[in-house]
């Protein structure tokens, strides 16, 4: 076998074993959490809320 196909079947045993892994439960990434706040809501919801008025005004 060339080096080029070691690496590649490497590169798969290594992909099962994490995949097997993480099947048993083991986190190699803790899961991300976002929080907003509400100041945050609002301004997004004026800047679409101005995105559909200048939407409506194409028409």
């Amino acid at each position: 076998m060339d080096r080029t196909m070691k690496f590649l079947l490497g590169i798969v045993a290594a992909s099962l074993v994490m995949l097997n892994l993480q099947l048993a439960g083991v986190e190699f990434v803790k899961e991300a959490h976002a929080e907003l706040m509400s100041s945050d809501v609002q301004g997004i919801e004026s800047k679409l809320e101005d995105i559909a008025k200048a939407i409506r005004s194409l028409d």
